[in-house]
């Protein structure tokens, strides 16, 4: 597993991002919201590869910040990929970085159906501390965890 942070939308992993994000996320950001992701300056986003050459990209995850608390906004993995490390190598690098950064909390909002996120994350040290109703429309809920750093 190789990690490669995204600067721009002229890194040549935009566009891979871009088109893994179509694989697993439905709906899928559009390219201009991509390319605000990408030049924000509190963002972070990253790719995952499956192969050390950077042709197999197998995941992505994107995160913002506020003050002390950086915000986890997507994290995903291709359905090929899943359950093969590639979502804890991902959240633990992002939780790496945000310790390095300074940041004292990590948010995160996940579906309360969404149990293999919900382990993901419960692994990772972070706890419920809301619930969020409609989140995802009209019939689905969220919980809001957070992990101190």
């Amino acid at each position: 597993m190789r990690l490669v942070r995204v600067i721009s939308d002229n890194f040549p992993h935009f566009q891979l991002l871009v088109g893994l994000d179509e694989a697993i996320f439905e709906p899928a950001w559009t390219l201009p919201q991509w390319r605000d992701e990408v030049a924000g300056s509190a963002n972070r986003v990253y790719v995952a590869y499956a192969d050390d050459e950077l042709r197999v990209p197998a995941g992505l995850l994107t995160r913002g910040a506020a003050g002390d608390t950086a915000d986890l906004k997507k994290i995903g993995v291709a359905a090929n990929f899943r359950g093969r490390g590639f979502g804890s190598f991902l959240l633990d690098a992002a939780i790496e970085g945000c310790i390095s950064e300074g940041f004292q909390n990590m948010m995160a909002e996940v579906a309360i159906t969404n149990r293999a996120a919900l382990s993901l994350y419960s692994h990772a040290g972070f706890h419920r501390i809301s619930r969020r109703k409609a989140y995802y429309g009209r019939s689905l809920d969220a919980w809001v965890l957070q992990k101190e750093l």
